[in-house]
C-alpha cells in the first residue's frame, strides 16, 4: 500500500480482526497500549500516536507509554478541552492557522508537528464525566501524507472495535463485551456502509434534480423583482424569494452533514472583500427579522481588511446558521445584534450574534453542538428544526481554524460566537479609508428610546468616523436648531417617528442653509419623497459602508447605478453558448444573457452541442454538469481537445453543477470556473466582468 493510499473496507476489517484477536492475547496493559499504538499509527499513516487514559482520582489523563500526565486545563482554550467537553473528535490539519490549538497544552511531544487527530472514547456515552480514553495522533510538517476526514471515521470505528479490551485494564471488573459478536458487526458495518453509499448516490442524484428547477425558479424571481414597481408585489416576490431561500439552505444542511460523515466536505479558501460579502448576509436576515417584528442590527467593523483569505461561502453559512436560530427563538419585538469585529493585532475576526431570545440552560450548552439536538421535545415540536445547523457550524468553524461558543442564560438570550484567522495579505489596506472623511457636526433627531439597539450602533459607526454626534431629547422639537443655523452640518432623522410639522419644520432647514438630511427608513418606505434639497436616504439595517459612502459621496449612488446599468454594452458582440437539459434554465439564460447584449446559442443535448462547437466559435460556453447523455466534464474535456486540434483560442468554458461534490473532476476536466446551483444574477454579472473583455 502507497504512503497515501486510504485503507479499503475489506483491507480495514482485516485489520481491525487482527487488532482484536491480538489483544485478547495480552494481559499487560503496556504492551496492549504499546501495540495498539503502532497499529494506529499504521491505519493513519502518522508519525506519532499515544493513547491517554483519564484518572478520575488525579483529575487528569495519563500516557502510559510516556510516563507522563496531560492536566486538565478547562480555562485554556486548547483542542484537548474541546474534544473533552464537547466529546467529539477534532482534526487540525493547519496548526499555524487555528485558534484552538496550544502548543503548551496540545503538544505532547517537543516535536514540532503540523497535523493533529485527537479522538475520545466512552464506555457510557451519557456520561457527564470526562471521556474514559483519548487517542492522540499527530504528523510532522516534513510527512507529505496529510490527514483528512475520512482518517478520522476509521480511527474512530477502529476505536469502537478495540476499547472494551483497552478499557478492561483500568477497570476492576471485566468490561461486557461479546467477542463472538464482533465479526457479524463488522460485516454487517459493511453492508451498511454500501446501502448508505447507494443512498447517498440516490441523494446526490434527487439534489441536482431540485436545485436544477429551483435555478429556473430562483432566477426568473429575481427578473421578475427588478422591473415590479408595485409595493404589494415586490413584498410577495421577496417572500417568495426567501422561502426559495430557506428550502435550498435545509438541502445544503442535509448534502453537507452527508459530506462531514462522509469525510469529504472541503473548504474552498481564497482572497475576498469581507465587507461585501457579509453585508449581503445580514440584509436578507434583517427582512426575515423585520416581517417577524425582530429589530435586527449590525455593526461590522470598518477597520476589516479589504482582503482575507478564508472560505467566504461556509463563513457565511454558519452566520446564516447562528442567524437563523437567534431568529427562530427572539420573540416579537425582540432585538438581535450581529457584530463582525477585526482583531489586528492578532489578525483574526470575530463573528457574533446575541438575541433576546429564550435562552439555553447551563446543562444544555454542553450538548448543543451535537447532531440533531435541540434543548427540549417541547423546543423541536415549538420552533421546528432539524436540529443539524449548529452542529455543521461547530465543524466548520474547526475547519476554518477557530473555535464556535455560546454565552447563554436562561430568558435572558444568547450570544454565539466565533473567531477564525483572517489571513490578511500584508499589502491589504483597511475596506473603508477612515482618514478621506472629514468631521461634521451630527444631531440625531427623534431616534426613539435612549438604549434603542439602532441608534447605538448608528452613534457607534458615526464615533468610528470621527464625527461629532449629539442628540435630541425625546420629546424636543427641531425648532430650537431653526435659531442657530451653523450648529448642525447633517441632521439625522428616523423617517417613521416624524410628524407632519417635524417634515415642514426640516424642509424649512433644507432651503434656508446648507444642511444634509439623513433620512433613515426601510427599503420599501418613501418618507424621504415628502422632503426635497440634500436629502438622502440611508436604508435599514445601517450598515457602516453605506454610511461611509453618503458622507464620502452624496450622491454618487445615482451615478453608480447608471454606470451598473450601461455596463450591460460591454459585453455587445460576444458570443455565449449555453448547454442544460432543463429547456426552463435555457430560457432563464436566454433572458439573463441577452439584458447584457450578448449572443446566445441554446441546446439541450451536449451530443449537438458539440456539433456546433466544431463548426462555430464560442467566447464562453455554460455546461451543466448531470445531463443524459453525457456529463459536462466529458463534453468540457472534448471541447478542450477540439480546440486543441483546431489551435483556436481557448473559449471560457463554466460548469453549472448541482452542488460541489464533483468541483475537483469538473476543473480537471478543463473547466474554468464551477457554478453551483441556483445561480445568482450578480454572481453571473462577476463571471462575465472576469471572462468576456470588452470589444
Amino acid at each position: 500500500m502507497s504512503k497515501n493510499q486510504v485503507f479499503s473496507l475489506s483491507d480495514f476489517k482485516e485489520f481491525t480482526l487482527k487488532s482484536v484477536n491480538r489483544l485478547k492475547e495480552l494481559d499487560d496493559r503496556d504492551e496492549a497500549v504499546s501495540y495498539c499504538e503502532a497499529r494506529i499509527k499504521e491505519l493513519l499513516k502518522s508519525d506519532h500516536s499515544h493513547i491517554l487514559y483519564y484518572d478520575k482520582q488525579q483529575k487528569h489523563y495519563t500516557v502510559p507509554r510516556l510516563q507522563k500526565s496531560q492536566k486538565l486545563c478547562p480555562e485554556i482554550s486548547s483542542v484537548f478541552t474541546e474534544v473533552i467537553s464537547k466529546k467529539q473528535p477534532l482534526l487540525l490539519t493547519e496548526l499555524e492557522n487555528s485558534l484552538l490549538y496550544q502548543e503548551q497544552c496540545d503538544n505532547l511531544l517537543q516535536e514540532e508537528i503540523g497535523a493533529l487527530v485527537l479522538v475520545p472514547a466512552m464506555i457510557d456515552k451519557s456520561s457527564p464525566n470526562p471521556p474514559d480514553m483519548l487517542v492522540w495522533c499527530a504528523s510532522t510538517k516534513q510527512n507529505s501524507h496529510s490527514f483528512s476526514q475520512k482518517s478520522v471515521l476509521y480511527l474512530m470505528k477502529y476505536l469502537e472495535a478495540i476499547k472494551p479490551m483497552l478499557l478492561t485494564f483500568e477497570h476492576e471488573e471485566e468490561i461486557d463485551y461479546h467477542e463472538v459478536s464482533l465479526k457479524e458487526c463488522i460485516d454487517n458495518n459493511e453492508q451498511l456502509e454500501y446501502k448508505i453509499r447507494r443512498n447517498e448516490q440516490y441523494f446526490h442524484s434527487i439534489i441536482h434534480d431540485i436545485r436544477t428547477p429551483m435555478n429556473a425558479l430562483m432566477g426568473f424571481l429575481q427578473l421578475i423583482t427588478e422591473n415590479e414597481k408595485d409595493e404589494t408585489r415586490l413584498e410577495y416576490l421577496d417572500m417568495a424569494q426567501k422561502s426559495g431561500d430557506q428550502m435550498i439552505r435545509l438541502i445544503s444542511d442535509a448534502l453537507d452533514m452527508a459530506k462531514i460523515e462522509s469525510g469529504n466536505l472541503a473548504l474552498d479558501k481564497k482572497y475576498f472583500h469581507p465587507l461585501d460579502e457579509f453585508k449581503d448576509t445580514v440584509k436578507i436576515f434583517y427582512e426575515t427579522a423585520r416581517k417577524r417584528d425582530i429589530i435586527l442590527s449590525a455593526y461590522i467593523d470598518p477597520s476589516l481588511p479589504k482582503q482575507i483569505k478564508s472560505d467566504a461561502y461556509r463563513i457565511k453559512q454558519v452566520l446564516s446558521n447562528l442567524l437563523s436560530n437567534a431568529i427562530k427563538f427572539t420573540p416579537e419585538q425582540g432585538n438581535i445584534l450581529v457584530e463582525i469585529l477585526y482583531d489586528e493585532k492578532q489578525d483574526t475576526v470575530t463573528f457574533s450574534v446575541q438575541d433576546s431570545g429564550i435562552g439555553i440552560s447551563e446543562e444544555e450548552q454542553k450538548n448543543i453542538f451535537l447532531p440533531y439536538r435541540q434543548e427540549t421535545k417541547s423546543t423541536e415540536s415549538k420552533y421546528g428544526g432539524t436540529g443539524l445547523g449548529l452542529s455543521i457550524s461547530q465543524q466548520i468553524t474547526v475547519l476554518l481554524g477557530g473555535k464556535l461558543s455560546v454565552e447563554s442564560r436562561i430568558g435572558e438570550g444568547s450570544r454565539f460566537y466565533f473567531t477564525i484567522p483572517a489571513n490578511t495579505p500584508e499589502e491589504s489596506q483597511p475596506s473603508l479609508d477612515i482618514a478621506r472623511l472629514h468631521e461634521n457636526d451630527m444631531v440625531l433627531y427623534k431616534w426613539s428610546k435612549q438604549n434603542d439597539l439602532r441608534r447605538k450602533v448608528l452613534k457607534r459607526y458615526l464615533k468610528s468616523f470621527r464625527q461629532k454626534v449629539t442628540s435630541t431629547k425625546n420629546k424636543a422639537t427641531i425648532e430650537a436648531y431653526l435659531d442657530d443655523k451653523s450648529s448642525c452640518d447633517i441632521l439625522v432623522v428616523r423617517g417613521r417617528y416624524l410628524n407632519e410639522e417635524d417634515h415642514s419644520l426640516i424642509q424649512k432647514l433644507l432651503d434656508e442653509t446648507d444642511i444634509t438630511v439623513w433620512y433613515v427608513e426601510d427599503t420599501f418606505e418613501e418618507g424621504i419623497h415628502r422632503l426635497s434639497g440634500n436629502v438622502h436616504k440611508v436604508t435599514l439595517p445601517i450598515l457602516g459602508q453605506e454610511l461611509f459612502h453618503v458622507l464620502t459621496e452624496g450622491k454618487a449612488k445615482s451615478l453608480q447605478e447608471k454606470s451598473e446599468r450601461t455596463e450591460s454594452l460591454l459585453f455587445s458582440g460576444k458570443r455565449v453558448l449555453v448547454v442544460d437539459d432543463n429547456r426552463i434554465n435555457l430560457k432563464f439564460m436566454k433572458e439573463v444573457l441577452g439584458r447584457f447584449g450578448l449572443e446566445c446559442a441554446l441546446y439541450d443535448d451536449p451530443v449537438k452541442a458539440l456539433e456546433a462547437m466544431n463548426k462555430e466559435q464560442f467566447d464562453m460556453v455554460f455546461m451543466d454538469e448531470n445531463m443524459p447523455k453525457m456529463q459536462g466534464s466529458d463534453a468540457i474535456k472534448q471541447i478542450r481537445e477540439m480546440e486543441r486540434e483546431k489551435g483556436l483560442s481557448p473559449s471560457a468554458l463554466i460548469s453549472l453543477s448541482g452542488d460541489t461534490e464533483h468541483e475537483e473532476k469538473i476543473l480537471h476536466s478543463g473547466a474554468d470556473k464551477v457554478l453551483t446551483k441556483p445561480v445568482q444574477l450578480n454572481v453571473l454579472t462577476e463571471v462575465f466582468k472576469e471572462y468576456l473583455k470588452a470589444s
